[in-house]
């Protein structure tokens, strides 16, 4: 009997034993994946946290390591670490004090130069990742210069391999480039130099850079490459119209001709694009062509010269070539025979004459900007009341020829023309026509 006893004692106690064991293994276990869990969580996963974590971390940042932080930070890394690197504030981050900017930004500008030495002899498409690809881009847009432009030429069309980037790196290259541009006045220099050995896509995106920085030197780079490759000709015409339209430059007789011979092109793409870039620079000088294509047999191209027509004239006509011609030729009798002796009139001291002429004047569209450099001596007349038919006239010319003149006008803001003036240089800036 003793033994029986000892042997169901002895089982009872085993398996307490291992009971106990169990729970108290459990509870090691939970208590130890607790630690770890809340180790792990003060590491920061992604986004700007996980950044100024990384440069906290290490007292000397390197290229590599701040490289891996901000691929795993996602877009918005980046983003933050350069608001924080210029001395701003980011929700969430604490500021970063003088010598960790310092320490972050040599090894932020050191990373394009990490990821170039990285398989040299391979294309970039071919072994570059995405991610790094995207943040090596994103320092060039911040701190790229000229020399820079070479590297990411090489991430807008295919390369040598036949391999052409993402949608998103082209986007991220092309936004590098414009930022360089507008960063480095030597960048349309290079540019020039490197165009020529560019494949067609690399070409295009150039051009596409080129027109979203609008100067004197993007027009100049632009009207350099026109008739040389008959595949760019349309990409060229558009991003000529909307720099001219930006920027507000004088159309030179080389520029104003090369559109015009557009207009006989046989291609309709190229016709559409050069009638809108005709109708933002605003010449009458190409009226008549421009009505010629209101018959054209495509419909696209009719309806493009017919807003051409209307951006030029600021004019509302049914798209017919007959009434526009009819419209046209009244015009142009007028302005040969009569505009010159009414606006000799603006110069009489009578009032009443200036008046007169003004009224003439505001019913003559195809000359809206040429009337509009005669009207615009008046804003500084001593006549109040000559002053705010002035403006008046120019709300109905809408010529941006006016646009200085009359911010001048309002600067000053003086007499009771002031409202007129307002009213004028809402007028003058709005782009497009309406009725």
């Amino acid at each position: 009997m003793i033994p029986v006893l000892k042997t169901s004692f002895a089982r009872g106690l085993a398996r307490a034993s291992v009971w106990t064991l169990g729970v108290l293994g459990y509870l090691c276990l939970t208590a130890f994946g607790v630690q770890l869990q809340t180790q792990e969580g003060e590491i920061p996963k992604g986004g700007i946290a996980r950044v100024v974590y990384e440069i906290q971390r290490v007292e000397n940042l390197e290229s590599g390591a701040l490289l891996d932080a901000l691929v795993v930070s996602g877009p918005n890394g980046l983003t933050g670490l350069v608001t924080l690197l210029e001395g701003g504030e980011v929700k969430g981050v604490e500021p970063l004090d003088t010598q960790l900017r310092r320490t972050a930004r040599e090894a932020l500008t050191g990373i394009p130069r990490l990821i170039q030495a990285r398989n040299p002899s391979m294309s970039p498409t071919q072994h570059r990742q995405e991610a790094e690809t995207r943040v090596m881009l994103g320092v060039f847009k911040v701190f790229g210069s000229a020399p820079d432009l070479v590297e990411i030429l090489g991430y807008l069309g295919p390369d040598k391999s036949e391999q052409s980037p993402t949608a998103v790196i082209k986007a991220s290259a092309e936004a590098s480039l414009v930022a360089i541009l507008k960063r480095d006045r030597r960048a349309m220099g290079v540019l020039k130099s490197i165009f020529p050995g560019l494949r067609l896509e690399s070409k295009e995106a150039v051009l596409r850079a080129v027109g979203s920085y609008p100067s004197e030197d993007s027009l100049s780079f632009l009207l350099s490459q026109s008739g040389r490759e008959a595949e760019l000709t349309s990409i060229i015409l558009s991003q000529v119209g909307r720099v001219i339209e930006v920027t507000g430059a004088e159309v030179d007789g080389h520029a104003l001709n090369y559109l015009q011979q557009e207009l006989t092109s046989q291609d309709p793409r190229i016709l559409r694009e050069a009638c809108q870039a005709l109708g933002r620079i605003e010449s009458n000088e190409v009226v008549g062509d421009l009505i010629r294509l209101l018959d054209h047999s495509d419909p696209v191209v009719a309806s493009t010269a017919h807003w051409a027509l209307e951006h030029i004239t600021a004019t509302r006509i049914s798209p017919s070539s007959h009434r526009w011609h009819r419209w046209w030729s009244k015009e142009q009798a007028w302005w040969n025979s009569e505009a010159a002796g009414v606006m000799a009139a603006l110069s009489d001291s009578n009032p009443g004459a200036v008046g007169a002429g003004l009224r003439e004047l505001s019913g003559h569209m195809l000359y809206r900007h040429e009337i509009a450099k005669q009207i615009i001596p008046l804003l500084k007349d001593l006549n109040p009341g000559v002053v705010s038919q002035a403006c008046s006239v120019l709300q109905v010319l809408r010529s941006k020829l006016a646009i200085q003149p009359l911010e001048s006008l309002i600067e000053r803001g003086e007499g009771p023309s002031l409202e007129h003036a307002k009213a004028a240089l809402k007028s003058c800036r709005q782009k497009g026509f309406s009725s």
